[in-house]
């Protein structure tokens, strides 16, 4: 599965090519619920991408089956998804899959094709998805415990895989946004609000002020180092992820 592009790659290009466009439609999920394209927990200084290391590593897909993903609690539903605009091999899902039925005329070789991760959530379909396409999901959406619930609950202890490339200073940035915190979810809590509440949110298109795509080390430094920073989903999430590796807490992007 390294041998395709990293789906954060994309991200821009969704946001500027298919403006507008329908990449895809989902059924039965319940308001406020997520959608996962994909899981990566490796950044080699350009891009993020899955990884061969750590428990659990999140290139570690098997063959769809009917009973996957025994162990998760929560609240099961069922949902369809319909593809429209998206292409790729990465297959939209939430919470925990337990089986993925296809129809349609491409249903058996959809099938034989798809495969799931079931330590990061995320499905391949190596006959690549396209418009029309269709599947539905039975799954397990968990719960999500409030802040007061964790308040005493340490980090779980993941073996993440290294992280290459990160400049030094994104320790600094990201010891000092923490200062104040006294317990984990606090801590995640304070990375969250430097970037919420500090940062301007823009894809860069036309009108829009300046906002390069792209999530390298240069990238997410400028934006770190920038008296306003600047940039969208692709570069926050990864100068998320990487703040709180710098502090020894398991993210992914």
């Amino acid at each position: 599965v390294r041998e395709y592009p990293s789906p954060l790659q994309s991200f821009r290009g969704y946001v500027r090519d298919d403006d507008g466009e329908a990449l895809f439609t989902v059924t039965g999920l319940p308001e406020g619920g997520r959608v996962r394209l994909a899981t990566m927990d490796a950044y080699s200084g350009m891009v993020y991408n899955v990884s061969d290391e750590g428990a659990g590593s999140s290139s570690a897909f098997t063959p769809v089956r009917g009973n996957m993903s025994a162990e998760p609690e929560g609240t099961p539903v069922t949902l369809r998804v319909e593809i429209g605009a998206l292409q790729g091999v990465w297959m939209p899902d939430a919470g925990a899959v337990r089986s993925v039925t296809f129809d349609g005329d491409r249903a058996d070789d959809l099938r034989r094709s798809a495969h799931y991760n079931e330590s990061t959530g995320t499905g391949v379909v190596t006959l690549r998805l396209q418009e029309g396409d269709a599947y539905t999901l039975e799954t397990v959406l968990p719960s999500e415990p409030s802040d007061e619930a964790l308040a005493s609950t340490e980090f779980a202890p993941l073996r993440m895989p290294k992280q290459v490339g990160v400049p030094q200073s994104f320790a600094d940035t990201a010891s000092k946004a923490v200062a104040e915190a006294t317990t984990p979810i606090e801590q995640v809590r304070a990375l969250q609000s430097m970037l919420a509440d500090g940062g301007y949110f823009s894809h860069g298109l036309e009108g829009q002020p300046l906002s390069r795509a792209g999530h390298g080390a240069e990238r997410i430094t400028s934006l770190l180092d920038a008296q306003q920073m600047v940039g969208d989903d692709e570069q926050y999430a990864t100068a998320m992820a990487l703040l709180a590796r710098e502090l020894g807490i398991p993210a992914r992007v």
